[in-house]
């Protein structure tokens, strides 16, 4: 879930962070008892984490290939 726009606590804005659905309208996440105080509003976004892989760059692969 990607959370923005939150007055107050802006801790939460920004990146991705994982959370638990408790039902259609509220979800849990991360201990926020070290952020700054929640004040108003926020959007959350539900967003899909795609995994990254690592590959050779293109100098690499052409030395691997003469080699």
């Amino acid at each position: 879930m990607q959370i923005n726009y939150v007055e107050g606590m802006k801790d939460v804005n920004g990146d991705a962070r994982p959370v638990i659905v408790k039902d259609q309208y509220s979800f849990l996440i991360e201990d926020t008892r070290n952020f700054s105080a929640y004040s108003k509003g926020g959007i959350c976004e539900k967003i899909n984490l795609v995994e990254k892989n690592k590959y050779p760059n293109f100098e690499e692969q052409l030395s691997k290939r003469h080699s």
